[in-house]
């Protein structure tokens, strides 16, 4: 049986305006469908936050249960309503719905990022006086609003939706080794469609570049390509070095070319072969490092 509040005016839902400077974009249907069965069932325990305008209301705090009290087919939702704001009232309003959020822990990193974003371009705050009126850590406001300025609007999108998990600073780092642009956004896309967790990222994001540097590296050895005899002519050494011989490159540029200089610098090198470089230490030292890069990931 239903349970109404007593001491908490109810305001018609028909009659309230979603707040403009709602942060939160994303409510998750299925928790909404079982708040709303909540709510069918014992009414709205916590009453919702509005502000007077008129012969409406606007929206402060508690739009999850506004949008589950809609979908309960409910008439009418207990309110708190406070007096109409001044002239500082999109300001107020966004802070207001942030801290809200952000208690409660609503609110994914993309959200909040855009969110902190406003309130820097928009109203001229700095990432510390966000985190000092907000009440989150500054590292935290930090990484929000780099996810927001340094993603492309594609996976922010993927991001928001929870298709990609974004908590995790090394999920941000991962994406950044990656050119920006479309190369990136297939790669995204293709991460979200395997519902990947941050190590699946950064696994991805370092194989999609060690793949990518091979590929380079191979199409730069294939130009190099000359008959037996131009061999015989120029005195060219074999095509042989630390990569061939290991079968693929770590991904890392630096090293990548550091390794190509150092065998190519080798005295042995015009007579590099299995036999020859078969007992080098470098392509051994590369494997390692290879492997305990993907056991820290």
């Amino acid at each position: 049986m239903k349970k109404k509040d007593r001491s908490t005016p109810q305001i018609p839902i028909a009659r309230i305006v979603l707040n403009p400077e709602q942060p939160r974009q994303f409510f998750e249907p299925t928790e909404l469908e079982e708040l709303a069965g909540s709510i069918r069932e014992h009414g709205v325990i916590q009453p919702i936050a509005v502000e007077a305008c008129g012969d409406d209301y606007i929206l402060h705090d508690g739009e999850r249960r506004y949008r589950a009290a809609k979908l309960a087919g409910l008439k009418f939702i207990p309110a708190i309503v406070s007096p109409p704001l001044n002239s500082t009232g999109p300001r107020e309003r966004l802070e207001r719905a942030l801290v809200a959020n952000v208690q409660r822990a609503e609110m994914g990193p993309i959200e909040e990022g855009l969110a902190y974003q406003r309130l820097i371009t928009e109203f001229g705050y700095n990432i510390k006086s966000v985190a000092q009126r907000i009440g989150k850590h500054y590292t935290r406001v930090h990484y929000c609003t780099q996810l927001v300025t340094l993603l492309e609007p594609e996976i922010q999108q993927l991001m928001l939706e929870r298709k990609l998990p974004c908590a995790d600073g090394k999920i941000l780092k991962a994406f950044l080794t990656i050119p920006a642009g479309e190369e990136r956004i297939k790669l995204a896309r293709a991460l979200a469609e395997k519902d990947a967790t941050t190590g699946m990222i950064v696994n991805a994001c370092g194989n999609y570049l060690a793949a990518k540097a091979m590929k380079t590296y191979r199409a730069r050895q294939t130009g190099k390509v000359i008959s037996a005899a131009e061999k015989v002519i120029e005195n060219k050494p074999p095509e042989w070095d630390a990569l061939y011989q290991l079968g693929r490159v770590p991904p890392w540029t630096v090293i990548t070319e550091s390794v190509m200089a150092t065998c190519d610098g080798c005295p042995l090198r015009r007579s590099a072969s299995e036999v020859v470089c078969g007992p080098c230490a470098l392509p051994n030292a590369l494997q390692r490092m290879m492997e305990a890069a993907h056991e820290r990931a």
